[in-house]
């Protein structure tokens, strides 16, 4: 119950930030894959310990001489629960081409992007902890409309949603504040009403505009506010 009660805490900038760190680490198991195209690894580093009635359970401090974490250190395949890949104590990666975009889109390389998907990269395919490339690295990396384009150029649909968070593109975008890209993608038809784990993107913006009045989210707040009333007259005249 007390770690219930930590969640229902966490702000939205929490939650960003703790999404941050979950990329940070998918990058790194990513990375291992240069090497290796399997792991298989132990699931604890030293013998099970007792679960304590609190929820506070808690190992050793060391192990072999070296200091880890008493709370999660000695559990050697929790990363991947941050990550995303699927794991029974065995954690595997994409086939070549998207591992290889992954890595272009976190550093913003358009022409290997580009190139990766010409060659058969898939741009929806699961490959970050939110879905494909662009919904897990974008909205982390600088307001890149040409990385957007890319993305739908060659077969996403703006509207595509991440299974568990149910996210667009827009709504991940909403919440960096990344205005040229929100807008880019509002005029590729991405429909600013649809819900998600976090709300609507208007409704995002305006929490995050509290919390950083001095960000992009007045203009994003504007632009989302003129597309919904167009969307809205549109699906009334259809109807």
């Amino acid at each position: 119950m007390e770690w219930l009660e930590k969640g229902y805490q966490l702000t939205i900038l929490d939650m960003i930030r703790d999404q941050q760190m979950r990329t940070e680490i998918y990058g790194a198991i990513q990375n291992v894959s240069n090497e290796y195209d399997l792991l298989i690894t132990p699931t604890l580093a030293c013998l099970p310990v007792e679960n304590r009635t609190d929820g506070n359970t808690m190992g050793p401090t060391e192990i072999n001489g070296e200091p880890i974490d008493p709370l999660i250190g000695w559990w050697m395949t929790y990363f991947t629960n941050f990550t995303g890949h699927p794991s029974a104590s065995i954690a595997w990666f994409l086939f070549k081409k998207n591992v290889e975009l992954e890595r272009a889109v976190f550093d913003e390389k358009l022409s290997e992007v580009e190139k990766l998907l010409q060659k058969g990269a898939d741009p929806v395919v699961g490959v970050g902890p939110l879905g494909p490339s662009i919904f897990s690295f974008a909205s982390y990396s600088s307001d890149n409309v040409e990385l957007a384009k890319l993305f739908l150029k060659y077969g996403m649909d703006v509207n595509a949603r991440e299974l568990f968070t149910e996210m667009t593109i827009l709504h991940a975008s909403v919440i960096e504040g990344r205005v040229n890209t929100v807008k880019f993608l509002l005029e590729q038809g991405a429909d600013p009403t649809l819900d998600s784990w976090l709300g609507a993107p208007l409704e995002i913006a305006k929490r995050q505009s509290l919390e950083d009045p001095e960000g992009n989210f007045k203009a994003i707040i504007d632009l989302l506010t003129s597309y919904i009333e167009k969307f809205e007259n549109n699906t009334a005249s259809a109807s």
